[in-house]
């Protein structure tokens, strides 16, 4: 993860890649709060690469499934990562 939050300083390409892995490796461990944050942070790299419409789904999408995870330390890194930024930008285009 900690990759993928580097990477996402540098070039999306990259980022994606760590959180797609990321994402396979949470699938196989059976960890929901893990896959909706990498399912979260594929969209946002998603709208770095200037694809808003599957950005602004994923990105959504996991902002609500951490709420209904429970996840708190989820939820609480969206704002840090521009997350609900992305929503209102999607949202308006």
């Amino acid at each position: 993860m900690a990759l993928g939050d580097i990477d996402g300083e540098l070039d999306a390409a990259p980022m994606r890649r760590d959180w797609e892995a990321a994402l396979k490796l949470a699938q196989a461990l059976g960890d929901k709060k893990l896959e909706n944050r990498a399912s979260g942070e594929l969209g946002f790299a998603l709208f770095l690469e200037g694809d808003m419409t599957p950005a602004r789904q994923r990105v959504a999408g996991a902002l609500m499934g951490a709420m209904m995870l429970g996840d708190n330390r989820g939820a609480n890194s969206l704002p840090r990562r521009g997350w609900t930024r992305l929503c209102a930008v999607g949202l308006l285009r």
